[in-house]
């Protein structure tokens, strides 16, 4: 699963950009949503800030972002959502060319709707951050691979 953002912020201050972008898959018409990835600040705001309201045009900068399908979602009656917040350095934000392919990566994958598994940036060149909800006590190992 992919798209593209494209936003721009009206302030220069990082600390004012707290924008937030989570995405969300259901196989039950959004009775339940897992949450599949979260991007956060300034890795959102991929064009100068602006304090006219901004608008994406053929030199925008455009950001693809990748979210790998897991099995329990390769139905025919999979659901995505976006939830977006804004914050004080916000301006407008878009999302376009969302594509949906069938690709197999050839892993072992665990159940998401067990886990609560995010990881945050993703994709990152620096820092990672690993939420881990477990529904009753257990002892884990987390192992975090490149592919």
């Amino acid at each position: 699963f992919s798209f593209k953002v494209a936003s721009a912020s009206t302030t220069t201050v990082s600390t004012d950009i707290q924008d937030e972008l989570r995405v969300f898959f259901s196989t039950n018409c959004g009775g339940t949503w897992i949450q599949r990835a979260v991007y956060t600040g300034t890795m959102l705001v991929n064009n100068p800030a602006t304090s006219s309201p901004f608008i994406p045009n053929s030199s925008t900068t455009w950001t693809q972002y990748s979210i790998p399908i897991l099995s329990i979602f390769q139905t025919s009656n999979v659901l995505v959502k976006f939830q977006y917040k804004s914050s004080y350095g916000s301006n407008n934000f878009y999302i376009d060319d969302v594509n949906i392919s069938n690709s197999t990566v050839g892993m072992n994958e665990d159940n998401p709707a067990n886990s609560n598994l995010v990881i945050f940036p993703n994709p990152s060149n620096d820092k990672v951050n690993i939420n881990y909800h477990l529904n009753s006590d257990a002892k884990v190992r987390t192992q975090l691979v490149d592919v």
